[in-house]
């Protein structure tokens, strides 16, 4: 049974957050003062508004947790609330080859797309994932541009990570069309009963095109 999880101290994560407070700035929550908070720039949105009580921020913990790419599986039996942060590694290559064993040898790999090679650029996505949740999960890769909206879609693979915590997935873009300036983004998408059955991105890694 899933609920909603209660307030986790901003103070205890690992990646770089800011927190915008001010007097009653942006209003007041049962009393205390609301916050914004955001995670590597972008706004933390949640039913419950971040606040400070004690002269701490709190927020929930499935809004931060998901905003950091993590994933929280609820115990209604033993009321825990367990964080499972995903370990996803992520190349690009123009060229992977295959060694006599059948794995990716991986060559050139790039970040950056120069404007003569912006069109109809074709690569390989190579990835290995582990610290899935022991579950029945998919997992696709997608880009987007530097608007957030959809440029291409991966395959979607069905794992069970009740079996098998780790993975490799490997898919080729092809002629892929970069036609904007700026980063582009490679996301890493599961979906589980951990995500309410809802894509959640666990990992990310930028294409630069200049």
């Amino acid at each position: 049974m899933k609920r909603k999880i209660a307030i986790i101290l901003i103070s205890l994560l690992l990646l770089s957050t800011t927190v915008y407070a001010g007097t009653g700035l942006y209003g007041y929550f049962y009393d205390y003062e609301k916050v914004k908070v955001k995670v590597n720039g972008q706004e933390v949105y949640s039913k419950v508004p971040g606040f400070i009580i004690d002269g701490s921020t709190v927020l929930p913990l499935r809004s931060v947790s998901e905003a950091l790419g993590a994933i929280v599986k609820w115990n209604n039996d033993t009321r825990t609330a367990n964080l499972i942060k995903p370990n996803v590694n992520m190349l690009f290559s123009v060229n992977p080859v295959q060694d006599g064993k059948g794995n990716f040898v991986i060559y050139i790999p790039f970040g950056k797309i120069p404007q003569s090679k912006r069109y109809d650029f074709s690569f390989y996505l190579y990835s290995e994932i582990d610290n899935l949740p022991n579950e029945s999960l998919y997992v696709k890769a997608m880009i987007v541009d530097p608007n957030g909206n959809k440029v291409a879609e991966g395959e979607v693979k069905s794992v069970d990570a009740q079996n098998e915590n780790s993975l490799v997935y490997v898919h080729p873009f092809k002629n892929i069309n970069f036609d904007k300036n700026g980063t582009y983004t490679m996301q890493f998408l599961v979906k589980g009963n951990s995500t309410s059955n809802q894509y959640l991105v666990i990992g990310e890694k930028q294409i630069e095109v200049k």
